[in-house]
């Protein structure tokens, strides 16, 4: 059986789960009160959350290649209590590895490989959100945040759908870090006992060390699968040290640049042909200014 631990064992206290209003919720009525929403409510949802959810197929190109995602996004009813979740759930401190939270961002993500020695490794979990479970989800609530049995189910059952956790939900990128919390302090431990250097984007896993070879590769991919993930073979990249890339930020040892790809589709927008050529041009702008700004920063 998985270990469910969520080590360290003074979790409570690293982490300041007793100021945090998600902790220790003991009664639906009371998590009723800390939502603000209707207790009746919140049990229609739990008993049928098919009802509460728009689904879509999305079809998405990137590289060439198109894929259809289902999307499963919550309803106007639905959504601003996952949004309420979500909230509180950004308000627990999280890892240093994680920089898919408030106030952080990729760039950060990438930055904090600058200054390593050796080579990357990049991976990706693959279908994270759908396939984390809802079992998963409610042994965050039963044992990280302390919810007696039925609470927890309870809560489960209303950030889940289809037993598993949503693709186009606000509250799916935090409830998805932490339902698999256990599965990345395990990664970042033995990253950390070779000396490596690990960082998480949502579903991407970078590592940089002296000890990435496939080797260390193999007893990555080992762990993930048995926590019940898989690992994309597809987007599996290795990098020397001259140059990686990190969430398609190229590292050098004169610091950060936007990729290449970035680059031309910059000059390619040059051109400007109509108002949303114009608003696609400026938010690529401002993200190129952004990575020179984060690359300036000590």
């Amino acid at each position: 059986m998985t270990n469910l631990s969520y080590a360290p064992l003074n979790y409570v206290e690293k982490f300041s789960l007793e100021e945090r209003k998600l902790f220790n919720i003991k009664s639906k009525k009371y998590l009723a009160f800390v939502l603000k929403e209707e207790r009746s409510l919140l049990k229609e949802i739990s008993k049928n959350p098919q009802d509460f959810y728009r689904f879509a197929p999305k079809t998405i190109e990137k590289n060439g290649k198109k894929k259809t995602r289902n999307i499963e996004e919550p309803n106007f009813i639905l959504k601003p209590i996952h949004r309420k979740i979500h909230i509180l759930l950004s308000e627990i401190p999280a890892p240093d590895y994680l920089f898919s939270k408030k106030k952080s961002s990729c760039v950060l993500n990438a930055k904090a490989h600058v200054n390593c020695h050796g080579s990357t490794l990049n991976i990706d979990i693959e279908n994270f959100f759908p396939s984390t479970s809802r079992i998963r989800v409610q042994q965050f609530f039963g044992y990280f945040l302390q919810y007696p049995r039925d609470v927890a189910d309870f809560m489960a059952d209303i950030c889940t759908v289809n037993n598993h956790i949503p693709t186009g939900s606000p509250l799916s990128l935090m409830l998805a870090f932490w339902a698999n919390k256990p599965m990345f302090d395990e990664l970042n431990k033995l990253a950390v006992s070779r000396k490596i250097k690990m960082t998480i984007y949502v579903d991407d896993i970078s590592f940089t060390g002296g000890a990435v070879n496939d080797s260390f590769k193999n007893k990555v991919t080992e762990i993930v699968n048995r926590y019940n993930h898989s690992i994309n073979p597809d987007k599996v990249r290795f990098f020397g040290e001259k140059l990686r890339f990190i969430n398609g930020i190229a590292i050098s040892k004169v610091g950060l640049r936007p990729s290449n790809k970035l680059s031309k589709e910059i000059r390619s927008l040059k051109n400007i042909r109509d108002v949303q050529d114009a608003n696609t041009l400026g938010g690529k702008l401002n993200y190129m200014n952004y990575i020179k700004a984060i690359d300036l920063t000590g």
